[in-house]
């Protein structure tokens, strides 16, 4: 994965595309806990006929492709409850894919949510340092009271906009119905008909990675938090590039800082 973040044009004037990605390195904590804390450097190719590419990102993924039929709901009880579960995974999956367009994470190869995170944060402290953001434990995790660059109040408004929905997530339990369902769908797949049972065994798939990935997400954030005081020197460092460079956003940061 990746974009066409730059391109290289020769004299004669034709165009060979530079295909750039990100790689994280993902430092070891004394607990073993695996954090982003120091980006890699990509291979700088200097060239006087560089001209910077907007990225184009393009996601094809199974959008809970036979989950969406209404008609589930006319299963049984089991359908109804999926269904439900499926509006929160239409709205998780919404805030998340926002959020990450913002940190450009496109071009992060494995990207975590603890990169999106330091992306963000190197982009608000370039304009105030850390004096004007708060951490919690709980949600919403990171308060952010200053003014800031267009650029960051982008990925900030993305960020409040993906905690809002993952915290509603979490106090509704909707990963723990989601387990507890389990058991009781895979009773009802043993007498359903082939017809019911293909609808219904799509839509616990589909459930049952929406709980692992907000359960990844979760513990990605705790674990970022908790090795924040490590990672708060680099993140100084990279910030005082950006604010060299006069570009706030994801993909500059991504592209010109974090290499």
């Amino acid at each position: 994965m990746g974009c066409n973040q730059f391109t290289r044009t020769t004299e004669t004037g034709s165009i060979i595309p530079k295909p750039r990605v990100i790689t994280i390195i993902k430092a070891e904590t004394i607990n073993t806990l695996s954090n982003t804390n120091i980006i890699s450097r990509i291979q700088s190719n200097k060239h006087p006929f560089m001209q910077e590419k907007n990225c184009i990102r393009i996601r094809i993924q199974n959008q809970f492709t036979h989950f969406i039929l209404d008609d589930i709901q006319n299963i049984s009880p089991i359908g109804r409850k999926l269904c439900n579960i499926r509006k929160f995974w239409l709205l998780y999956k919404a805030t998340e894919c926002f959020f990450e367009s913002m940190v450009h994470a496109v071009c992060i190869e494995k990207y975590k949510i603890q990169d999106g995170i330091t992306i963000m944060l190197i982009s608000a402290v370039a304009r105030l340092g850390f004096q004007t953001i708060t951490f919690h434990k709980d949600p919403p995790y990171i308060f952010f009271t200053g003014d800031y660059q267009k650029e960051t109040n982008e990925i900030i408004k993305a960020w409040n906009e993906f905690i809002k929905i993952l915290t509603v997530i979490h106090s509704k339990g909707i990963v723990k119905k989601i387990n507890k369902y389990k058991e009781h769908i895979n009773e009802f797949l043993l007498t359903c008909d082939e017809a019911k049972r293909w609808y219904v065994k799509k839509a616990l798939k589909i459930a049952e990675d929406f709980s692992k990935s907000v359960e990844i997400t979760l513990q990605g954030i705790h674990n970022y938090l908790e090795s924040l005081d490590k990672m708060k020197k680099q993140i100084i460092i990279h910030s005082t590039d950006v604010n060299l460079l006069g570009k706030f956003n994801g993909a500059s940061i991504v592209h010109f800082i974090l290499r």
